[in-house]
């Protein structure tokens, strides 16, 4: 796959989260739509970059940093596992994984949900895993 020139404009990232805006444009997400229909052997798509990269980093090293991983080996995959994202609360004092707490927040958005929702054609999602 080829990568495409990255410019401030297709990088613009919101003011309120982790993921880059152009995630959600409708131009981009009926692109996306296309290529999961055309993806084999399996249904997938690629979504390159989705945010930004020391975002991550600083996501990572929260997660290194404060809270217990533990590595999940399968015949299929590799993971570190930490615990459920969604049980991560400020009362909790977990208030210095602010990264983490972005990231969550988006991927359990209505907004990234729909997302989902307009590329893969699946039923509504809600924030339960």
């Amino acid at each position: 796959m080829r990568k495409r020139k990255l410019t401030a404009a297709n990088l613009q990232k919101r003011d309120d989260g982790a993921f880059f805006e152009r995630l959600y444009d409708l131009e981009n997400l009926k692109q996306k739509k296309l290529e999961y229909g055309r993806s084999s052997p399996y249904r997938h798509v690629y979504i390159d970059p989705a945010c930004d990269e020391d975002r991550l980093r600083k996501v990572l090293q929260e997660l290194e940093t404060h809270l217990t991983l533990s590595f999940k080996e399968t015949d299929l995959f590799k993971v570190l596992q930490s615990v459920d994202i969604a049980s991560i609360t400020a009362e909790s004092g977990d208030v210095t994984c602010e990264n983490l707490m972005a990231l969550r927040d988006d991927l359990y958005s209505e907004k990234f949900r729909k997302s989902i929702q307009t590329i893969t054609g699946c039923p509504p999602l809600d924030s339960r895993v």
